[in-house]
This record gives C-alpha cells, sequence and structure tokens, in this order.
C-alpha cells in the first residue's frame, strides 16, 4: 500500500502558465463569476464554464496531463451556465450537473423564472437543461454525489441579491436528485442537531460513503461540523479531538 502524506502536499508551477492562460476570456466575479469541475475521457481536465454573459466562451477547460488550454465557443443543444454560487458535480460518466438556483435566460431568449438543472456532458460536448423540483431557488448550497448516482442538495440562500437569507429549511429537508432517472425527491432529515438555516457551506462524502460531513458556513450561531447518515438521514455532531480552525470560511 502506497502511503499519501497530507500535511505535505507539493505546490507544482505550470511552465508557461502566464503565457497560455486564457484569464480574459474567463466571465468577471462582478458578472457571476464561472462554475468548475472535473471530466473528460480520463478525468483529466478541469472545465470552466462561464456565466450567461454570451461574450465570453461557454466552456473553457485546462488538461491536467500536458498543461494544455482549449476554449470552447458552442456547446451542441443548449449552453451551460456556471456561476461562483453554484456547486457543480461530476458523475461517474463524465456529466457535470450544474444546478441554477435562479432564474435566467436561454441562449434561446427563453426565461426560465425557476431555474434549471444543466447536464453538461464533457465527453460528448453536449448540454441537455431539465427542470428543477419546486423549492429550488438557492444560490451557495451544496451539492454531493452518492455512489448510486443521488446527488443531495441542502442549505443555500435566497438568489435575490448579496443580503439574501438563509433557506430557513435548507437541513430539515434536504433534496435528492437521481441522476440515472432524472428524478427529485425532497427527503425530511432527524435529530436533535439538525443545522439552522445557512450558505456557503462545504460537504464532503466520507470514506464509508453513505455519511456527509459538513463543514463551514455563514450563521455563527451553528457548530463547525455536522454528519448527516444518509441511510437513516438523522443528523448528529460528531466527537472530534485536536484542534480545529477558528474561522469557518
Amino acid at each position: 500500500m502506497l502511503t499519501f502524506d497530507t500535511s505535505t502536499l507539493p505546490w507544482t508551477a505550470i511552465p508557461d502558465n502566464e503565457k497560455t492562460l486564457f484569464l480574459n476570456l474567463f466571465s468577471s466575479v462582478l458578472s457571476g463569476g464561472v462554475a468548475a469541475s472535473y471530466g473528460g475521457e480520463k478525468n483529466d481536465t478541469i472545465y470552466f464554464i462561464n456565466n450567461e454573459n454570451t461574450t465570453s466562451p461557454s466552456v473553457l477547460t485546462f488538461n491536467t496531463s500536458d498543461n494544455s488550454w482549449l476554449k470552447y465557443s458552442s456547446i451542441s443543444v443548449e449552453r451551460p451556465i456556471g456561476r461562483n454560487q453554484m456547486r457543480p458535480i461530476t458523475d461517474y460518466n463524465g456529466k457535470i450537473y450544474l444546478l441554477a438556483g435562479f432564474p435566467f435566460t436561454t441562449i434561446q431568449d427563453v426565461t426560465r423564472n425557476q431555474g434549471g438543472m444543466f447536464i453538461f456532458d464533457t465527453i460528448e460536448l453536449s448540454c441537455v437543461l431539465k427542470d428543477a423540483i419546486d423549492g429550488m431557488l438557492r444560490v451557495e448550497y451544496s451539492a454531493t454525489l452518492l455512489p448510486n448516482g443521488i446527488i443531495v442538495y441542502m442549505g443555500g440562500k435566497d438568489p435575490k441579491g448579496p443580503d439574501g437569507k438563509p433557506v430557513a429549511d435548507g437541513f430539515r429537508i434536504v433534496y435528492l436528485y437521481n441522476t440515472i432517472d432524472n428524478t427529485w425527491k425532497p427527503q425530511p432529515t432527524f435529530g436533535d442537531s439538525t443545522p439552522n438555516g445557512d450558505n456557503g457551506i462545504s460537504s464532503v462524502l466520507g470514506l464509508d460513503g453513505f455519511r456527509i460531513i459538513v463543514f463551514g458556513g455563514h450563521n455563527i450561531d451553528n457548530k463547525m461540523l455536522y454528519v448527516l447518515d444518509t441511510t437513516t438521514f438523522n443528523w448528529y455532531e460528531p466527537n472530534v479531538s485536536g484542534k480545529g480552525p477558528t474561522l469557518k470560511r
């Protein structure tokens, strides 16, 4: 067995990155920024999805194998939308799921007041747009992919402006999206340690494949760590040791 020391992670400079980086082609933070996730046939490429500002290329990619950049001005079927307040998820087939929990206008000039789910196929370079379930208008949410192909969405805040309030029941009810059959399901949760409404949180799937570990956020009344057991959908606070971070973000 090979060991991997996470306390001494090396940084590696990318040759000629300052010359090849398409910095001027990324959507600006003021316009909403970009969303990024990995994909491709070998899962060795990072995909940067620009927002709905059509003056920029739809997708920019960085291949980590040969340090090369590419730009794609058009994606077949539908132009995906990415913002820095979205949490993209890549499934086991190279598809990136982008939940746009805010009103937007498609490239066909169709207004979607209830948002939607962009599914971007990084292998075929095509994208489709699906409806989202009612109640999913939110940004700065958390998204976690389970081994069975279900994405668990939780938390977030109202997308209307920078002062949007956290979704009140964002952790009492989580939303399950099945990537296999494109179905949604609201899922109540239980437990005395359910977090209060919060946004800007991070989540990661535990090594056991069914516990979601939630960290950080804006709400100072919440604890630093929570765990959701997806076999029972029960919340609890984990027992931890050592000195943790003093800041949530």
